[in-house]
């Protein structure tokens, strides 16, 4: 993952102090080697880590200039061997095997449609000087990020926020709605915007294309496969189709040089992986090995599953590399961390993951692999109570409740998953006049808390930009919508990209098999059945690895195991009561009216008196207390040191 920047429609001349300002900012992305391209039309550069360079990653490449080419990628592509030969079959040659030289190539056989051709974990900046063309893309996953900015003639484009302010172009007004988004934790639906006002972002699966004197334009180019189209084989031809799909997604994942990590939890997603690429690397002699690194619980621990992951080490002859989540440190000084962060949301569990990050280092990983992706694609919450409900499957839906627990003593759970989903907006509204004002609230909708400054208009706004299940293709089912909901809101994307960022900065690159492209299309192929049904969940992913882990690890489990609920409360409550103390009384989201800082004194005072009762509280506070000291730390700089001085 590297820092990219670039300021074009205006000579390079005109703009060397705000590139070093904006290299400045980009270089926590990568601070040992820099490049720059600078012409009349202006300047595209990179900054990146030593280790990058070498051959699993950017292949010695900064920014590459070809012909009337320029190119600057933040770029891991996979099924290179297929992108070479549909090349040839275009008659083009690259001049390199980096993945700046193959998205060149891939721009020359296809124009601006070179993003339906490579696949991998990419964000990229491409210059055509001929044309004046530029063109600047992410990966349907969202796992590089890349922001931009339109000034005058110019436009300033950037790996991150921070590098795209430090034009002094750029403003740094605020995004209110966006913010009050961050601080309630939503998932929105304007997906392009971002807490400043003046900066946007490219979308996962979009590309950017632009021309001096033209406003640029956003372009979707890719669109999740619909869930429900039930084209598969039998079962048994499934499992084997898949665990071949899953065994090249693993595969183009692994390194090629040292060891690879594979973050192992004792659940299915994880484990699969592990399996999958310990395989390839004992199929293929040129690769490194591969080392389980796994957190450790205390015996009584819901987040304990030390026992299932001490199965796979004994099944696949492996030992495997522990962290302990008592060592795991507390939630960060506020101010510090603020600065760091480049956007108001912070992910909760960041120094769990930086843990394990730590971990892979240890080893002498450079690549990571992750389970991400098998919540996702390989399985569905029970809103597909509420497909049953409505096409009159009701006998389906009997059973269905039953394995999942929600009989007549539950009614209100099952009115929430195989009714409320399904209602009509007519009946969404009549139940919120009836509630005074309350909506039901789906179970992916963030509540607005009591704390929020907004009035009736303002809220209703709130909430209209957040997804429902409503939005979905005609005739799509919910259990599918909510899948396309990890993919084309803000949620999916931001909590990639923030994952990668961890691992950067521990000096590692994470990859994820399972949020794979072909893996994707072959599960959206499948029934839900695969997915989930008579309360058991991943049915397929389990079929599929059947011999390739142990019988304990697949079996069906009545509850969900490995949540690190309780370290998450216990720092949560260490550092809440520390955080309104360094929050002082002046507050910038009250000046934006975004909050009643009576009103959160308040709700932290109930919080600490009761934790258990009040866990929904401490993610709450959480989200507010990390978006007001961000917006502290990057919309008045000035004020906040004299505030902490």
């Amino acid at each position: 993952m590297s820092g990219l920047f670039a300021v074009l429609g205006v000579p390079a001349a005109a703009e060397e102090a705000a590139v070093r300002s904006m290299l400045a900012a980009s270089r926590r992305r990568g601070a040992d080697r820099a490049a720059s391209w600078t012409g009349e039309d202006g300047v595209i550069g990179v900054c990146r880590a030593e280790w990058e360079m070498a051959p699993d990653f950017a292949r010695g490449i900064l920014v590459l200039e070809r012909g009337d080419l320029v190119v600057s990628a933040d770029a891991t592509l996979y099924y290179r061997d297929d992108l070479q030969r549909a090349l040839r079959g275009a008659g083009v040659r690259p001049d390199g095997d980096s993945p700046s030289h193959l998205i060149a190539a891939a721009y020359q056989a296809w124009g601006a449609g070179l993003v339906d051709r490579i696949e991998g974990d990419y964000a990229f900046v491409l210059w055509d000087r001929q044309r004046r063309l530029l063109l600047a893309a992410r990966d349907f996953a969202g796992s590089r990020p890349l922001y931009f900015s339109r000034a005058g003639d110019r436009l300033i484009l950037g790996s991150s926020l921070t590098a795209v302010v430090a034009h002094p172009a750029v403003p740094r007004d605020p995004n209110v709605l966006a913010l009050a988004e961050d601080l309630i934790g939503a998932s929105s639906l304007a997906v392009r915007e971002t807490a400043f006002a003046g900066v946007e972002q490219v979308p996962a699966g979009s590309r950017l294309v632009w021309q001096p004197g033209s406003a640029p334009r956003v372009e979707r180019f890719w669109e999740p496969p619909r869930f429900d189209q039930d084209m598969g084989a039998d079962a048994p031809d499934a499992a084997e189709q898949l665990r071949a799909v899953l065994q090249a997604a693993v595969r183009e994942r692994v390194g090629t040089s040292g060891p690879t990590a594979v973050w192992t939890s004792g659940g299915y997603d994880s484990t699969s992986v592990f399996a999958l690429a310990l395989a390839a690397s004992r199929r293929d002699g040129d690769r490194g090995p591969v080392v389980p690194v796994s957190m450790s619980y205390p015996e009584g621990d819901p987040g304990r599953e030390d026992e299932l992951i001490e199965s796979v080490g004994r099944h696949t002859g492996t030992a495997i590399h522990w962290m302990r989540v008592a060592d795991v440190s507390g939630l960060p000084e506020p101010w510090g961390w603020a600065a760091r962060r480049d956007q108001p949301f912070a992910h909760p569990y960041e120094e769990w993951n930086r843990t394990l990050a730590r971990g892979a280092r240890e080893v002498g990983a450079r690549v990571v692999l992750g389970g991400n992706g098998g919540d996702q694609f390989f399985s569905v919450s029970p809103v597909f109570l509420a497909d049953l409900a409505r096409t009159g499957r009701w006998l389906e839906l009997s059973r269905e409740a039953r394995a999942l627990g929600l009989g007549r003593r539950r009614f209100r759970d099952l009115f929430h998953w195989a009714v409320q989903p399904a209602l009509p907006s007519g009946m969404l509204s009549l139940a919120r006049v009836l509630r005074c004002g309350r909506p039901l609230k789906p179970h992916l909708v963030a509540a607005v808390p009591e704390w929020m400054g907004f009035d009736r208009k303002a809220t209703e706004e709130l909430w209209q930009r957040q997804w429902h299940y409503g939005i979905r293709r005609p005739n799509e089912s919910l259990g599918s919508a909510e899948t396309s909901w990890y993919l084309t809101t803000s949620f999916g994307p931001r909590i990639c990209s923030m994952v990668m960022d961890m691992v950067l900065d521990a000096g590692a690159e994470v990859r994820s098999p399972l949020y794979d492209r072909r893996v994707l299309e072959f599960m959206a192929r499948r029934p839900r059945a695969d997915r989930f049904a008579g309360g058991e969940n991943k049915r397929l992913l389990r079929q599929a690895m059947a011999g390739r882990l142990p019988d304990e690890v697949l079996a069906p489990r009545k509850r969900r195991t490995g949540l690190p609920g309780r370290y998450m409360a216990r720092v949560c409550r260490e550092a809440i009561p520390l955080w309104l103390e360094a929050a002082g009384t002046s507050w910038q989201l009250e000046e934006l009216g975004l909050v009643r800082v009576s009103a959160v004194r308040e709700a932290v005072g109930r919080y600490l008196a009761h934790p258990r009762w009040e866990g929904t509280l401490s993610a709450e506070l959480f989200n507010l207390f990390s978006t007001e000291f961000w917006l502290r730390t990057h919309t008045h700089p000035a004020r906040t040191v004299a505030k902490v001085a």
